[in-house]
């Protein structure tokens, strides 16, 4: 991170808002992608990668606060 930069947390409706975004834009690299966004090329690539997790969570109705990720899917 440059130095003096300030790290921002991203909630799920913005990180919805920019993959949303992103898909509008026309086919360009990630890193002239998240220049237009506003965001580093990095934070995209990480917002790519997770799509179907963001997808999920916004779409799921429990509180992400409480939300627990385990490796096992299923508790016996």
């Amino acid at each position: 991170m440059p130095k003096g930069m300030q790290r921002e947390n991203i909630n799920l409706r913005e990180k919805c808002e920019m993959l949303k975004k992103y898909d509008a834009l026309p086919s360009c690299s990630q890193r002239s992608a998240a220049i237009k966004l506003g965001i580093t090329q990095s934070t995209l690539s990480r917002l790519v990668r997770n799509r179907e997790k963001t997808s999920e969570d916004s779409t799921s109705n429990i509180n992400p606060k409480r939300k627990k990720y385990g490796m096992e899917k299923t508790l016996q």
